[in-house]
């Protein structure tokens, strides 16, 4: 093969991967709002990328309002921190949003003791677009979640006795006309 040939394959094939790079790099879209085919797409390339270590590219499945706090979380860590492995435990759909149950087992060296970490990632559909809003701990979004209802039983509690007050007050209002002379 001659020198000008061999440089033609090697510019051909450089071109190739400059091309695969940059297609990479593009974010997917879904198809409809609400796609679970979409939701699982930029499941496995948001893990895939958390996986190998290029958080400004999983950031790229993150929802603006919360890419700075997510890219911020990851520089804190380092470059010593190491993801070995995500497996999605359980999704669960509802209209627009899911919520995806992760293990993750990770190390930071020098210690190389692998933990293990469960994750609930909020998904929510944004335009026709699959995108991340929330990465919790599991235990803690559970403990968040709980207080939330707690929080919104006392609110329809309270609205519930404001009710059966103004209702009391309204009938003895109804009860003294009736009464007076």
């Amino acid at each position: 093969m001659q020198y000008s040939q061999r440089f033609a394959l090697v510019l051909a094939l450089v071109g190739a991967l400059l091309l695969s790079v940059s297609a990479c790099a593009t974010k997917p879209e879904a198809k409809r709002p609400g796609d679970p085919q979409a939701l699982q797409y930029n499941l496995n390339n948001f893990h895939l990328d958390l996986r190998w270590g290029r958080w400004e590219q999983a950031a790229l499945y993150v929802a603006d309002g919360y890419r700075q706090s997510f890219l911020g979380r990851y520089e804190e860590l380092g470059d010593d921190f190491k993801i070995v492995d995500l497996n999605i435990k359980s999704i669960t759909i509802e209209v627009e949003m899911a919520e995806v149950d992760v293990e993750q087992e990770s190390y930071k060296m020098p210690s190389m003791v692998v933990a293990t970490v469960r994750y609930i990632e909020v998904w929510k559909t944004v335009g026709d677009s699959w995108q991340l809003f929330e990465r919790t701990e599991r235990d803690e979004y559970r403990k968040a979640k709980q207080e939330k209802a707690k929080q919104d039983a006392a609110v329809k509690e309270a609205a519930v006795k404001e009710a059966a007050l103004q209702e009391s007050l309204e009938k003895e209002s109804a009860d003294e006309e009736t009464t007076r002379p």
